[in-house]
C-alpha cells in the first residue's frame, strides 16, 4: 500500500518531467546559429552536418520498443566523418540488433540554401 501511495504522489511529478522532456530539445534559431557558427569556425574544411531522409529516420523510429533515437559520431573506412543512428527503448538502451541508419548525405554539399545554420 505504501508503494501505491508513493506512486500516486510521484505520478504528477513523473508526468511533468516527461512532458518537459518532450520539449527539452527546443532551441531558438539565434542560439542554434551561434552554436553552428562556432563549430564551423573551430573546424574549417570539415563537414558541417548531414542529411538523413525521412524514410531512413522513420525506419529507425518505427521499430517495436523504439521511443527515441541516439546518434553516434563515426568514421568511415576512408576516414570520412559520418553519423550512425540507432533506436532507443524506454529504458534508454540502444536497439543495436534492430534497424540502424548511416549513409547520411554529407554537408557540404547537401546543405540546402544558405541560412543562419549553415553559412
Amino acid at each position: 500500500m505504501f508503494s501505491n501511495d508513493l506512486f500516486l504522489l510521484a505520478k504528477p511529478i513523473f508526468c511533468y518531467f516527461f512532458a518537459y522532456m518532450e520539449n527539452v530539445h527546443d532551441i531558438p534559431l539565434s542560439e542554434a546559429a551561434v552554436m553552428t557558427a562556432a563549430y564551423r569556425t573551430a573546424n574549417p574544411g570539415k563537414l558541417i552536418g548531414g542529411l538523413f531522409t525521412k524514410a531512413a529516420v522513420e525506419l529507425v523510429l518505427d521499430q517495436p520498443l523504439c521511443v527515441d533515437f541516439r546518434f553516434y559520431f563515426a568514421l568511415k573506412a576512408n576516414g570520412d566523418q559520418t553519423i550512425v543512428l540507432v533506436g532507443v527503448d524506454a529504458a534508454g538502451n540502444d536497439l543495436d540488433t534492430g534497424q540502424l541508419a548511416e549513409y547520411g548525405l554529407p554537408a557540404p554539399p547537401n546543405k540546402g540554401n544558405n541560412n543562419p545554420l549553415n553559412s
